[in-house]
Order: structure tokens, then sequence, then C-alpha cells
């Protein structure tokens, strides 16, 4: 349950993007590794990328093999939390269009 409400907020936002703000999504989409020019940013990219992956790679274990017994409640709470999170990310956008997914100075930017 958890995961679709990660992806249906992601598409939330996605969509939201695409329609009202097309020029910041394409500044979010060019993130990542190979977007950052510094070797560290490049190396911390890759590990943060790694790290985002095994999230679900060790969840979708923890569910087959039952490692954790987490209340109900408990998950309830985490995802309207993640809920939160992203309305919260959803306002930044909107109230700043030059969240790019890389620090950059923009012509006619401080």
């Amino acid at each position: 349950m958890g995961l679709a409400i990660f992806a249906a907020c992601s598409a939330f936002i996605t969509t939201y993007l695409a329609q009202h703000d097309p020029q910041l999504l394409a500044d979010r989409v060019k993130a990542g590794p190979v977007s950052e020019t510094r070797r560290t940013q490049q190396i911390v990219q890759s590990l943060a990328g790694l790290l985002f992956v095994g999230v679900f790679v060790v969840s979708g274990f923890d569910h087959r093999y039952q490692w954790s017994n987490i209340p109900v409640p408990s998950v309830l709470v985490a995802d309207i939390l993640v809920v939160v999170a992203f309305v919260l990310v959803l306002l930044v956008f909107r109230e700043n269009t030059h969240t790019k997914g890389t620090i950059s100075v923009s012509e006619g930017r401080r």
C-alpha cells in the first residue's frame, strides 16, 4: 500500500508540473549523477540512488520473509506522513519555480 501511495503522489506531482510548470519539470528531470559536474557529488548521487532502490529491495524481502511486524495504525500514520511530505514538496514547487534537480546559478538570479 505504501508503494502505491508513493507512486500516486509522485505521478500527481509530475502531472501537475507537466501542466502548470513544464520548465520546472524539465529542470527537475536533469538530476542525478550524470548532471553533476563535481566527482564527489556524482558519487553521493550514485549512492543515494542505490540506497533508494535498496529501500524497495529490503522492504520486499521484509514482506516476503516477515522480518518485522508493524502495527496497522503505525503504518497508516506513516502513509499519512508520506502524503503530507508530498503536499509540502508540491507547495515548494508552486512557490519556487527555480527548484532544479541540481544547484546552479541562472542568469538574473542570485
